[in-house]
């Protein structure tokens, strides 16, 4: 018999497991028949058995056969059908420092994660020899493992940008001790005094 009327939709990985629609059909020379009943085998298109429906990406078939014991009747249809890998992005968070301070901890967020799914173990790298120097860094994001599957994902990467800035605080008191220098001291030199060793703006 020719079996028709079950279809399995493709989709983008979500975390749930596939599922049929529709009902099966069974025509022999183009009259429907009646049959005892239909099984339901799930595999990898390479015919690679599976013990349920799958749910991570791949490509995949449902095979829909009359039942064994059917006394008059056999026969089978595939339906084939693709779970492609959802799109994650990772991006690393700006950061905001001040000029001689501790490198921050780095962290990122990310998005078009799905079903609950979350990623740890990122790593983290930076173009910033130092933090004596004023400017604008990069902060590189890679790796990780997500909770679903790394496998499950096409997964981008995003930079972000670390900052390190004057702390103008300190520079308004260097100012203002060099306002009051005395015994010949210059106002240019007290000021110097009062700003790191190492430090450029």
């Amino acid at each position: 018999v020719v079996i028709s009327g079950v279809s399995v939709a493709s989709k983008a990985y979500d975390g749930a497991v596939a599922a049929y629609t529709g009902t099966p059909m069974a025509k022999a020379g183009g009259s429907t028949v009646a049959v005892s009943g239909y099984d339901y085998k799930w595999s990898k298109v390479d015919g690679t058995p599976l013990t349920e429906a799958p749910k991570n990406a791949g490509d995949y078939k449902l095979m829909v056969s009359v039942k064994a014991d059917d006394p008059k009747y056999m026969g089978s249809a595939d339906v084939t059908f693709t779970i492609s890998k959802a799109t994650a992005t990772i991006k690393a968070d700006d950061k905001n420092i001040l000029i001689g301070a501790t490198k921050p901890s780095y962290t990122a967020t990310a998005t078009g994660l799905v079903n609950g799914d979350t990623i740890s173990g990122i790593t983290f790298t930076d173009n910033a020899v130092n933090t004596n120097t004023k400017g604008s860094f990069t902060i590189t994001p890679v790796g990780g493992t997500i909770s679903g599957g790394n496998d499950n994902y096409n997964i981008t990467y995003e930079t972000g940008t670390l900052t390190i800035n004057i702390d103008v605080s300190s520079i308004d008191t260097a100012i203002a001790a060099a306002n009051t220098a005395k015994n010949g001291i210059s106002v240019d030199d007290r000021a110097a005094s009062q700003v790191s060793s190492g430090t450029k703006f």
